[in-house]
Order: C-alpha cells, then structure tokens, then sequence
C-alpha cells in the first residue's frame, strides 16, 4: 500500500498544480488519466459526461477530492490496524504478568517470541515471504494454553491480512 499512496499523494500534488495554473487542455488531459488510473481504485471517481471533453475546473476539483479522502482512508485504516496490533500485544504482554501459574522461563519465551513477531511485521518485505517467517509461530502458539494461543494466532492474522 505505500506505493500506492506515494503515487496517490503524486496525483493529489499534480492535480493542485494544475488547477494553479488553469490550463484548460491540462485540466481535460489530468482528469482523464486520473480517471483511468483510479477507476477501479476509487468508487464513483467517473465524470459523467454525454460529451467528449466536457470538462471544467469545478471536475478537477472534485477529483482531487476523492483522492484526497482515498488517502486519509488508507491512512487512517492503516492507523487503526497499527493499534490493533499494538492492543493485541499488550493484552498477551499484560496476561502474562497476572498470570501465577506461568514460569518465568515460560513467560521470557512468549515475549521473546512476541518481540520477534514484531519484528517480522516491522519488515518491509512480500506478504508471501513474512507468511513464511510467521508459520513457526503458529505451530509454538498451538502449543500454549487457549488465551495466550489465541492471541498470538490472531495478532499473526492481523498482520498477514495488513500486508502488502
């Protein structure tokens, strides 16, 4: 997703250009690549027009909207997904330590193993790659108790499923 949102944050800035500078051939020929090149990208981002090149500023404007809020949605699900992650490891984090029956080795393991999940999701590789890396750790976690299990299965989950 962050090539994406670098080329959206591109668009967002040559359509701002653009719109400065109120070249009316530049306006027609933004807004039809910007179109073809979020159409399947970006919901009701189509100018309906009965005639070709029927377009004025006030279109251009509405585009960069949409891309606009195109980028605060990826950006903002990619915050709530971060706090997710972060809210999953601090539950496992802060069970552990209330958690009389676990040995202190037990619970250096799980934190060492938790720590090192991190750091898998930290990286900036394929999904396929970081679902390689990650699969021992299912297998570890299906050996803990349900709770601590669980957790780590769902925090593994999350990060696949916010991948690239």
């Amino acid at each position: 997703m962050d090539d994406f949102l670098i080329t959206l944050n591109f668009d967002i800035k040559r359509c701002e250009n653009v719109l400065r500078t109120n070249d009316y051939l530049e306006i027609v020929i933004t807004l039809e690549e910007i179109i073809d090149k979020y159409k399947s990208e970006i919901d009701n981002i189509n100018i309906d027009n009965k005639r070709v090149w029927n377009y004025g500023k006030k279109d251009l404007e509405n585009i960069t909207d949409k891309l606009i809020n195109k980028r605060n949605e990826i950006l903002n699900q990619d915050i709530y997904n971060e706090e997710s992650i972060n809210y999953i490891i601090k539950n496992i984090k802060d069970y552990i330590s209330i958690k009389e029956d676990l040995c202190t080795s037990e619970k250096v393991e799980i934190l060492k193993n938790i720590e090192s999940i991190s750091l898998i999701k930290d990286e900036k590789i394929d999904k396929n790659l970081k679902w390689e890396k990650l699969k021992k750790y299912i297998l570890w976690a299906s050996y803990k108790e349900v709770k601590i299990g669980s957790s780590v299965i769902e925090l593994i989950n999350l990060i696949i499923k916010t991948s690239n």
